[in-house]
């Protein structure tokens, strides 16, 4: 029962079926965890009636993200095409309004605190207040996150990879943003800073901290993070790190290389996870949640998400690094991916709808790289500027 499992509940209930969703842990919805809905991905639940009165004073709109890189220039803003807006939450308010709109939603039975015991052939057992319960399925499909047990029981245990960075999670009150109604990146840190408006009154700082980069005490982010931050921002930041509750994740990049088979479908991070820079986490499982109920099979709804799914993929891992190298090749390439937005509205745009899941064509992010390959190419002094170049 996270964004993607609920968006498929709902997806399958609305074209007749019965389903049961069973949620084992309600309360981990209190984690550091997805709050950016991309436009596409919000348009989604709110045509399955998952958004409806939902409170105002608690989300916010993004139009986009402004980058903010360390060349010393002025950001760019990356607005999304048309005018569109993505949503943006505290995860545990998200989570909690999603649940009480699929929880009286006809065709859908809810089970918190229900934990999977066995998948076997399609019978599910799982117990729940101390007794077990057994359910045939036609169809199960796996939205339990990266440690998904529908995965495991069904396809074997995946490889649990090491962490690539943590997250440090603050949230400030009071403040304004320098570009309201963005996502905001900086570079300048230990890692990249994103920071988005989540309500009326707070705004989310996400901190990226390299393994191996540093201390993860409050002191280590104030001194690490401070300085990139805005002026008008620091009290506010400081205050957080004192009063506020730190909250911490560990960032693991897994590919998106299973969907399922033979009635067993994986969705969301089940099928694998991206770096949460990019936002696009619960919008690629919300999107397979979709195309699950469109397709209503799981060998063509494999084939369909293997295609789609893979630009927004490689366009997110390929900025992550962008970003997060410091040597002389990856600042080319991204000084080179800067001078692109700066100089061409259209690169932006495309940009911004490869990040959100509305171009799927491979074509199209070959076509944004060799822009910044080239532009790289044209300033590059040293090989490995090119060894760069072919490794993204």
């Amino acid at each position: 029962a996270g964004p993607a499992g609920i968006a498929a509940a709902a997806g399958f209930a609305e074209r007749g079926a019965s389903v049961l969703l069973l949620e084992a842990e309600p309360n981990a919805a209190k984690r550091l965890a997805g709050e950016w809905l991309h436009p596409l991905a919000a348009s989604h639940l709110r045509r399955l009636g998952l958004l409806a009165d939902l409170p105002a004073a608690q989300h916010a709109e993004g139009r986009g993200f402004a980058f903010f890189s360390d060349d010393g220039g002025a950001p760019v803003l990356l607005p999304y095409a048309d005018g569109e807006r993505a949503l943006a939450m505290e995860h545990a308010h998200l989570l909690g309004h999603l649940r009480e709109r699929i929880a009286v939603t006809p065709g859908v039975t809810y089970r918190p605190h229900a934990r999977l015991r066995t998948l076997t052939n399609g019978t599910v057992s799982y117990t729940l207040a101390g007794a077990t319960h057994e359910v045939r399925a036609g169809l199960v499909v796996g939205a339990d996150g990266r440690s998904s047990a529908v995965r495991a029981s069904c396809f074997g245990p995946r490889h649990a990879p090491a962490a690539v960075s943590h997250m440090a999670g603050v949230l400030l009150t009071g403040v304004r943003l320098p570009h309201e109604g963005y996502g905001h990146v900086m570079l300048g840190g230990p890692g990249p800073l994103l920071m988005y408006r989540v309500s009326e009154a707070c705004v989310r700082l996400c901190l990226d901290v390299p393994v191996g980069g540093g201390a993860r005490s409050t002191e280590a982010l104030w001194h690490g993070f401070g300085p990139v931050l805005p002026d008008t921002l620091r009290h506010a930041f400081r205050d957080g790190l004192e009063h506020g509750k730190v909250v911490w994740a560990a960032n693991r990049l897994t590919p998106r290389s299973c969907y399922g088979e033979a009635g067993v479908a994986l969705v969301g991070d089940a099928v694998g996870t991206t770096h949460p820079l990019s936002a696009a986490g619960m919008t690629l499982g919300i999107l397979d949640a979709v195309t699950l109920v469109e397709t209503g099979d799981v060998t063509r709804y494999a084939t369909a998400r293997a295609r789609s799914s893979r630009v927004p993929e490689v366009l997110s891992q390929a900025l992550y690094e962008v970003v997060t190298r410091d040597d002389e090749s990856a600042s080319g390439v991204r000084d080179a991916m800067v001078r692109m937005w700066r100089g061409s509205a259209y690169e932006r745009e495309r940009t911004m709808r490869i990040l959100a899941g509305q171009e799927q064509r491979p074509a199209a992010f070959a076509a944004a790289f060799l822009k910044v390959a080239g532009g790289a190419l044209q300033h590059a002094t040293q090989s490995r500027d090119v060894a760069l170049l072919r490794r993204l």
